[in-house]
């Protein structure tokens, strides 16, 4: 049975012009495209851990790319909860996308 992995999500304004598998592995691209043009790029794919994840954000960003959001989520559920408890229990607040 197939173990979960964590995910990781960045989305850059406009197009990702890199041949993306040199540079950032197994990821998935998906492209946002209106009137002809790509608007958006997102890039979606199954980090190792958060610091692989973070170092191909700072990778983006070192190489000039407008990185508008990034997302990261862990797999397991027992670190899920331990992240929850960190959470102010005075708001309703849930881990999610961060603007960057």
């Amino acid at each position: 049975m197939p173990q979960p992995r964590d995910a990781c999500t960045i989305e850059l304004g406009g197009w990702f012009d890199l041949n993306w598998s040199d540079y950032l592995g197994d990821i998935q691209v998906h492209e946002q495209v209106e009137q002809g043009t790509i608007r958006s790029t997102t890039l979606v794919g199954h980090p190792v851990d958060l610091e692989a994840c973070l170092g191909m954000l700072h990778m983006l960003v070192d190489r000039g790319f407008p990185v508008q959001a990034f997302a990261y989520r862990r797999a397991t559920s027992d670190v899920a909860a331990v992240g929850d408890s960190l959470l102010d229990d005075s708001t309703d607040a849930a881990p999610g996308p961060c603007a960057v």
